[in-house]
């Protein structure tokens, strides 16, 4: 009984133990088991870091390359850009400063002046420096066209040279000359050609005028304003075959008599020095000489309201025989004011009160078609 109590304890016992160590054995199967798996997907995670490594180098690599490339590329257009923007900038500052410092010679109208430095300025081409502004400030079009173009500093037209000429030696212009741009600026040019020693002292004596109006014409006409006329230059010196032409041309409906052709007629007699003679005068003389007939007139406003009145044309004398001035009055307006016109002025036709130049006018000549 003993003896099977004592087998069944050590049958127990080794029952208990075989389990005991199945147990150990599961549990060392299971930890080795996980370690390998652990070790396994270490060993798998370390055989992908190597590629992944390599691969991602290459993309970047790859990527810094092509951009050092690219900055290479255009790194080199925008260098070159901003240098010709510097180059560019300097040129016109130095042609804008000469001209905005430039000092206005004594006798220059102010009016004129301003004009000559607003044409000068005009004439600067601007063009391939707002282009490089424009580029740096994103415009993609302004850019690719930069890149096309050989960058090289912009060739300026003939006339910033011919102005740059002007501005450097104002001095050298008379001021009659000068103030032909004075609310003119089509004079500038005519200026500016004085300067540069360009001026046509030939004329173009085959002008035609425009006949269906009388025309409103100037002694600054580059027709005509640079050719010798008495002691001057037409500019200054031709107020009377300028007033004559104005009105025989479109009394006559003759296109081609202009102020050239009066001047060529009164050098011929000796009016180009002295248009107004004691009993003789170049507009007596032209009467005669091109068929329009004259009514000479005293300086009094009623005989001169009178002939506009009755539609005539009136070429009136300002000042003495020595130093005589001539002026259209092409008629009356509404209030009865007469429509004067001014040769040598850049004002065009405008009414005046007759008592405002009435005490100026020393004669009168009423022109008229029968």
């Amino acid at each position: 009984m003993k003896n099977n109590e004592k087998k069944r304890g050590r049958s127990t016992e080794n029952t208990r133990s075989a389990y005991d160590e199945r147990d150990l054995f599961d549990e060392d199967v299971i930890e080795s088991s996980s370690k390998t798996r652990r070790v396994s997907n270490q060993k798998k995670k370390r055989s992908l870091v190597l590629p992944t490594l390599i691969l991602v180098l290459s993309v970047t690599l790859v990527s810094l390359l092509g951009v050092v490339y690219l900055n290479m590329k255009g790194g080199k257009d925008t260098k070159v850009i901003e240098e010709l923007k510097t180059v560019e900038t300097a040129q016109f500052d130095e042609y804008s400063s000469l001209i905005n410092n430039a000092v206005k010679p004594e006798g220059w109208d102010d009016n004129a002046f301003n004009t000559l430095k607003d044409a000068a300025l005009a004439a600067y081409d601007r063009s391939l420096l707002d282009q490089i502004e424009l580029a740096q400030n994103g415009d993609e079009n302004a850019l690719a066209d930069l890149k096309e173009k050989d960058l090289s500093a912009s060739a300026q037209p003939d006339t910033v040279a011919n102005y740059r000429k002007l501005f450097g030696d104002l001095n050298a212009v008379p001021a009659y000359v000068a103030n032909m741009a004075a609310g003119n600026p089509a004079m500038a040019e005519v200026v500016v050609a004085y300067a540069n020693g360009s001026a046509n002292t030939e004329g173009n004596p085959g002008a035609q005028l425009n006949t269906d109006t009388l025309q409103d014409l100037k002694t600054s006409n580059p027709d005509w304003a640079f050719v010798e006329y008495g002691n001057g230059p037409f500019v200054q010196t031709g107020a009377a075959p300028t007033a004559i032409a104005s009105v025989f041309s479109y009394l006559l409906k003759d296109a081609g008599l202009n102020p050239i052709q009066v001047a060529n007629f009164a050098r011929d007699y000796g009016y180009d020095v002295a248009p107004v003679r004691d009993g003789d005068s170049l507009f007596s003389a032209c009467a005669l000489q091109f068929g329009v007939p004259m009514n000479p007139l005293p300086g009094y406003a009623t005989q001169i309201g009178e002939a506009l009145s009755l539609g005539d044309i009136v070429i009136a004398q300002q000042g003495d025989n020595e130093n005589p001035h001539f002026i259209v009055l092409s008629g009356l307006d509404e209030n009865g004011n007469w429509i004067m016109q001014d040769p040598t002025s850049s004002e065009g036709p405008h009414s005046v009160s007759p008592d405002d130049i009435i005490d100026s006018i020393t004669a009168g000549y009423a022109y008229w078609v029968e």
